[in-house]
């Protein structure tokens, strides 16, 4: 049979895991938001995709907009705009 001491290590292997999961969750969680945020901002943005910038404006968008569903999209639009009104 397992040693307290033997138990006690597992159960503190245990906690420290769901421990950097949950820290691991809380990353994801805001880098989603970011990347939501970061495509309302450039979907706002109007841009000429003749010049260099508008082409690179407009590929940016089109990557991020492969991480999103529907509703991320709409997310980051939505904030986005409410961020560019209040400045």
């Amino acid at each position: 049979m397992f040693g307290s001491k033997k138990i006690t290590d597992l159960e503190n292997k245990v906690r420290e895991a769901y421990g950097e999961a949950d820290d691991a969750y809380v990353l994801m969680a805001d880098l989603k938001a970011k990347v939501e945020l970061a495509y309302g901002l450039l979907w706002t943005t109007s841009c000429d995709r003749a010049t260099s910038n508008g082409k690179a404006l407009y590929l940016a968008r089109k990557a991020l907009l492969e991480q999103l569903d529907k509703d991320g999209q709409a997310r980051g639009i939505t904030v986005a705009r409410e961020a560019l009104q209040k400045e």
